[in-house]
């Protein structure tokens, strides 16, 4: 199965059990932000089982809890069996499906949430220790400092599917409108605490006009939805692609310079713009799928926080 856009995909995956006793299995759809999935299968009786999940759909409190959309299977001995599902999503989406028996999918999810329990954490304490400093100082760095954090560590929460799986599972509320606000928050932020922390308004004035270019265009995407589709994909691009490269580039040039806390920027912001490539990379479809995709924005967005502590 492939990515697209606003589309509805149906697919259909053939499992077999070749051991000698039944099996509890789980087929994990590993991309955590779509609105429905419906799976399908029949039973050795000849009835059909289905089940739902996704954003919208309000999970089985007897399910085991699981960010991903999850389907579980019992297999027979030597039995075959046809799984279909539909997926429904308005976002671009790749589709990689795992199947894992009911224990690993349960050491995964301890794993999942230590690693993200430990990210979000790291990232609301440097976000009250900058709200802090603020208080204290007026410095406006700090504070547009601890709203990256804030709305990197809400953008972790909500996009990792940790939260429908965990916290509301029986929501149906739709995730995209407050991941685009996260994102464009993340980035106007982050534009806005370069121009605070290196004094671009004296230092470099054509930068500090581009650094409240992508600021602009960052605040766009936080209002999604009533924004026509064409202005929406061109604000997303400039925040999360274009808008990056010109905060790294224009600090690499301040460098040279030697202005006063650029390097910092500069080190700070080679994780987070490394992750972003990556991302695009593999929307693409350029780079082989890993289970280690789901982890490369959270944990390189949390270094880039890091380097400022």
């Amino acid at each position: 199965m492939r990515s697209g856009y606003g589309k509805t995909f149906w697919g259909r995956l053939r499992i077999y059990n070749p051991q000698a006793e039944a099996r509890d299995i789980g087929l994990v759809l590993k991309y955590a932000v779509m609105d429905h999935v419906d799976w399908y299968s029949q039973n050795p009786d000849g009835s059909v089982h289905g089940d739902k999940n996704g954003q919208l759909v309000a999970l089985d409190p007897d399910l085991s809890p699981s960010r991903f959309p999850l389907f579980p299977v019992t297999l027979e001995a030597g039995e075959t069996r046809d799984i279909y599902l539909r997926i429904r999503s308005d976002t671009v989406v790749i589709l990689p499906i795992r199947v894992q028996s009911m224990e690993q999918l349960q050491r995964t999810a301890i794993i999942d949430i230590m690693l993200y329990s430990l990210l979000v954490g790291c990232l609301l304490t440097m976000a009250a220790l900058g709200y802090l400093f603020f208080t204290g100082s007026r410095k406006w760095a700090y504070f547009w400092f601890a709203t990256f954090c804030a709305s990197i560590a809400a953008h972790i929460f909500l996009s990792s599917g940790v939260g429908k799986a965990y916290v509301w599972p029986g929501a149906t509320v739709d995730l995209m409108f407050l991941l685009f606000v996260l994102e464009g928050l993340a980035m106007g932020s982050s534009a806005l605490f370069v121009v605070n922390y290196l004094d671009t308004r004296s230092r470099a004035p054509l930068f500090h006009k581009l650094l409240y270019v992508i600021a602009g265009f960052s605040l766009l995407t936080c209002l999604a939805t009533p924004l026509p589709f064409w202005v929406l994909t061109i604000a997303f691009l400039v925040s999360t692609g274009i808008g990056p490269l010109v905060i790294l580039s224009g600090s690499i040039w301040l460098t040279v310079k030697k202005v006063k806390g650029a390097q910092l920027v500069v080190l700070s912001w080679i994780p987070n713009q490394a992750g972003i490539i990556w991302t695009y990379l593999r929307s693409l479809d350029l780079v082989p799928y890993s289970d280690i995709h789901h982890y490369t924005m959270p944990v390189t967005c949390t270094l880039t926080a890091i380097a400022f502590t």
